[in-house]
């Protein structure tokens, strides 16, 4: 028997591929009464054939063992047991689906236009190359490109089904009308912008930074007996100053960071655009950098870094400034209702699904369970519910 993480991410996987529009459809209202959950076993059929062949049963129609191995044919090579069982109740599962996708636009008489499947394997050959290559990859999967035909027809009209009863398609007459709405409406996107507003469309200020550092360690120096003076605050100030007035005249920064400032010599000085809240600068440096009075261009004179007994000293040039601001609701629209959309047709494909489930006989009757209640928590999931 399946187990649930198994049915949940296989349903997951095969619902979100349903993303195909076919255009080019036809429908007429079927006939046949829809199959009631007690609905009678095709003729012959018995329980203990569970053993012997049957794994399931869709509606009216059997699923054998031999049926669901043969789509897994040349996948199986070199695979331990836990392996093939788990490649079996996924390959089980996605066999359920399109039977009872196959049998509801059976019931609706849905047919995709020939023309238009041929138009997709034309687009098909150009990307993989041409005839030659197309056909290789044809015969590398073992079928024809008749039965390749069939199989992308029968792909498109249960994907018709799913897009049309979701709200993604217009649908076509009485009996295939959307059943969800997934086009947010305009109060509806706005009151998502003023729900993100103070977070994801809000822009704190933020400044281009460049800086060096120079550290009384930087400013030792070696003796000629061999031995070395040790570095100090005031021989550091005097090469900051001494920098700052190179800089002022046109110096390249990258240089003299490359130079005299092992902090920043990597980066050649520049640091970007910062943020206060992220930044892992200096505070000295973001102190200087996000000073109100600051103007792009600016150069810092020599500031001492570590507070009352500085270790040093470092140079800053903010370049450019961005002052908070916030994202207006017209740029932030189109983002906040695709993304709304997404959510909710993913939402509508689940419980399209789910509803095709559940009015539907499907035996072992813990399949049906595991399937339905993997469907809604996967709209649920989506949903944000």
């Amino acid at each position: 028997m399946l187990m649930m993480n198994r049915v949940y991410a296989s349903v997951s996987v095969l619902l979100l591929g349903a993303t195909l529009c076919c255009p080019m459809l036809s429908a007429q209202p079927g006939k046949e009464p829809p199959v009631s959950e007690t609905a009678p076993a095709p003729s012959g059929f018995r329980p203990d054939q569970y053993e012997s062949g049957v794994v399931a049963q869709v509606n009216r129609e059997v699923i054998t063992r031999g049926q669901v191995w043969a789509t897994l044919s040349g996948s199986l090579a070199g695979a331990d047991e836990a392996t093939r069982k788990d490649r079996f109740d996924r390959a089980l599962v996605e066999m359920v689906r399109n039977v009872l996708l196959d049998q509801a636009t059976q019931k609706l008489q849905l047919r995709v236009d020939e023309r238009f499947v041929r138009t997709r394997i034309e687009s098909e050959k150009e990307e993989v190359g041409g005839e030659e290559n197309y056909r290789a990859a044809l015969m590398e999967r073992g079928v024809t490109e008749r039965e390749y035909m069939s199989d992308l027809m029968r792909q498109s009209e249960r994907t018709f089904l799913l897009r049309s009863k979701a709200g993604l398609d217009r649908g076509i007459g009485t009996e295939l009308r959307p059943e969800y709405e997934v086009i947010p409406t305009v109060s509806e996107v706005r009151a998502e912008y003023q729900k993100r507003l103070s977070t994801e469309f809000s822009r704190p200020a933020e400044r281009e930074i460049w800086f060096l550092a120079i550290t009384r360690g930087s400013t030792a120096s070696r003796l000629p007996d061999g031995t070395t003076e040790p570095g100090t605050n005031e021989k550091a100030l005097a090469l900051a100053q001494k920098l700052r007035q190179d800089l002022l005249t046109g110096a390249d920064f990258g240089v003299l960071a490359e130079r005299f400032s092992p902090a920043s010599a990597d980066e050649k000085g520049y640091f970007g655009w910062q943020q206060v809240e992220t930044s892992s600068l200096a505070q000295e440096v973001l102190d200087w950098a996000f000073d109100a009075a600051r103007r792009p261009g600016d150069l810092s004179e020599p500031l001492p870094l570590g507070g009352a007994n500085p270790r040093g000293f470092v140079l800053v040039r903010v370049s450019g400034i961005r002052e908070a601001s916030v994202v207006p609701f017209a740029e932030a629209q189109g983002l906040i209702a695709q993304r709304l959309k997404a959510k909710r047709t993913a939402a509508a494909l689940a419980l399209v699904e789910a509803k095709l489930v559940e009015e539907s006989y499907i035996s072992p009757p813990q399949l049906k369970t595991l399937l339905s209640r993997s469907l809604r928590e996967k709209a649920a999931q989506a949903s944000g519910r």
